[in-house]
C-alpha cells in the first residue's frame, strides 16, 4: 500500500470513503453468492425485490418511503427489474395516474432465492461481526440517528 493509500485509509476525515469501500466489497462478494444461488438481479436491487415481496402493487413512492431511498433511485431499480422481467406494472384502478408494481412469476421465484440468501447472509454477518468485535449494524444505526439529530455540516461548522 502506498503512503497516500495509508493516509486515506487511516484518516477519519475519509470515513465516508472507507464505508463506501466496504459497501462495494460486500456487494462484489455477495454477487458471487447471487450467481451460485441463481439470483438474476443486481445485489443493489435486493431491497426493492424484498419490498415488493412483502407488499405487492406498490408505487414508486411506496417503495421509496419503505426503503428510505430517493424516488429517482427506486425508479431506476424498477426499470432494471422490468427489463429482467422480474416485475410487472399496471395503472391503478383507483387513480390511472399511479403506476403499480408487483413481482412477476419469475420475480416471485427470485424472491424465494433471495430469502434463502438472506438467511445465510445473516449468519455470515453475525460471524464476521463477532470476529471483528464490533456491532457494526448498531454502530451504523446509532451514527445515522446522531447525524439526523445534528447534521454533519453543523458539527463541522461548530468546530471552526
Amino acid at each position: 500500500m502506498t503512503d497516500f493509500e495509508n493516509y486515506i485509509n487511516s484518516n477519519v476525515a475519509f470515513t465516508d470513503k472507507r464505508l463506501f469501500d466496504l459497501f462495494l466489497l460486500i456487494n462484489e462478494q455477495a454477487d458471487v453468492i447471487y450467481k451460485k444461488l441463481g439470483i438474476d438481479f443486481p445485489v443493489s436491487c435486493s431491497p426493492t425485490v424484498l419490498s415488493l415481496s412483502v407488499k405487492e402493487n406498490s408505487t414508486v413512492t411506496d417503495i421509496a418511503k419503505a426503503l428510505g431511498l430517493s424516488h429517482q433511485l427506486i425508479a431506476q431499480r424498477l426499470k432494471s427489474l422490468l427489463k429482467l422481467k422480474l416485475i410487472e406494472k399496471q395503472p391503478s384502478n383507483q387513480d390511472k395516474r399511479k403506476i403499480l408494481y408487483r413481482l412477476s412469476q419469475k420475480g416471485l421465484e427470485q424472491a424465494l432465492k433471495l430469502d434463502k440468501y438472506c438467511e445465510g447472509a445473516e449468519k455470515a454477518f453475525i460471524d464476521l461481526l463477532k470476529e471483528v468485535g464490533v456491532d457494526l449494524q448498531g454502530t451504523v444505526n446509532t451514527t445515522i440517528s446522531a447525524l439526523k439529530h445534528i447534521p454533519f455540516h453543523e458539527r463541522y461548522e461548530h468546530d471552526e
